[in-house]
């Protein structure tokens, strides 16, 4: 049974052959298709780009599809790619316009270089068969786009349909460089659905001005902060017009936060790092809490217990108190035990209360 392929495809081919697979899912271990224009090319340019690995799980790249220059639209993604590539793509003006879905994708790496005409990635609207099936993308690779304007085409759908599709939930890795009309790169709607985002890296972008922008209601508040709980690492290169990283402070989690910043010329001040103080966990705290109590519990028993002994003691001693008149009675049979047991008496009440202190 085949497990392993690779191939080139005309797009057009790669059409025709998707349709032939129903149910959008190769049933292979791993596979390499490269989709564009392969009479445009010289058969060594794209016979160097079938990569073909060896299956891992743990490796998005396994089941890649990689689209290079290809003018044709509508292209039907399998449901078990995990890594998509687009370079070198002259045609694209947005992903939703050529790429879709017939069911939920296993997406998890998107990376797109050189694509001289595309102007966004995703539109976000509830209607689009891409953006919609997208619910398990970690890495999000972006490099030499030089007419991406936005990342994401409709900034005032970006709440509704990121908390519907959830598209940037799982996204832990975000790379941008070599991207020059962007000015501001995450907006605050989109900084509230890159929670589990661990690594930003921006770089070479002449015209970043600020990273983490914020809304006209926010723009005089500087009290506030950010929150991204799990982000480790923040580098920013060689961004000429970068002036600021955040207005507001930035809360990450308990781990220190990796800040890499260097040939930023304009920027006027580092961002403030907060660290969360993360405590002992509820049910640590709790098991801590019964612990205290029963120790609690158990001295004031052991106390109550040496009291009482102690009493006894004293009401044994005063019934024998015969015992410890030292009189002159040497002529009683069995006088000579008798300051014996009174030492002995004595030597109990003075350890009862040297345990009791």
């Amino acid at each position: 049974m085949l497990e392993c392929l690779g191939v080139a495809f005309d797009c057009k081919h790669y059409n025709q052959y998707m349709q032939k697979n129903l149910d959008m899912s190769f049933d292979l271990k791993s596979y390499h298709f490269r989709l564009g224009n392969v009479y445009g090319e010289s058969e060594s340019v794209w016979w160097n780009y079938i990569n073909l690995k060896r299956f891992d799980p743990s490796d998005p790249e396994t089941k890649t599809i990689l689209f290079r220059d290809c003018d044709h639209f509508s292209h039907i993604l399998p449901k078990d790619l995990t890594c998509l590539f687009i370079e070198k793509n002259s045609h694209w003006v947005c992903l939703c316009d050529a790429l879709s879905y017939n069911t939920s994708s296993s997406l998890r790496r998107i990376g797109t270089y050189d694509c001289q005409q595309l102007e966004s990635l995703f539109c976000l609207s509830g209607c689009c068969s891409f953006c919609t099936k997208i619910h398990n993308l970690e890495v999000l690779v972006l490099g030499s786009l030089e007419s991406l304007s936005v990342v994401f085409k409709d900034v005032v759908e970006v709440r509704q349909s990121l908390t519907l599709g959830g598209i940037l939930f799982c996204l832990k890795e975000f790379s941008f460089s070599n991207c020059h009309l962007i000015e501001k790169l995450f907006t605050p709607q989109l900084v509230l659905q890159l929670q589990n985002l661990e690594t930003i890296a921006v770089h070479d972008c002449n015209s970043m001005k600020e990273i983490f922008a914020m809304s006209n209601n926010d723009d005089n508040d500087d009290s506030s902060s950010i929150t991204l709980p799990k982000l480790t690492t923040l580098e920013l290169y060689n961004l000429p017009q970068l002036q600021i990283v955040c207005k507001r402070s930035i809360r990450c989690g308990s781990s220190p936060l990796k800040l890499d910043i260097s040939k930023c010329p304009s920027l006027e001040r580092h961002p403030t790092i907060e660290i969360e103080d993360v405590g002992i966990p509820c049910f640590w705290s709790y098991f801590l809490y019964i612990l205290q109590v029963l120790m609690f519990i158990y001295l004031y028993i052991y106390i109550l217990m040496l009291y009482l002994y102690n009493i006894i003691l004293c009401y044994i001693l005063y019934k024998c108190r015969p015992m410890f008149q030292l009189t002159n009675m040497s002529h009683v049979e069995g006088t000579s035990r008798i300051p014996f047991r009174a030492r002995m008496y004595s030597s109990m009440i003075a350890w009862s209360w040297a345990g009791i202190l």
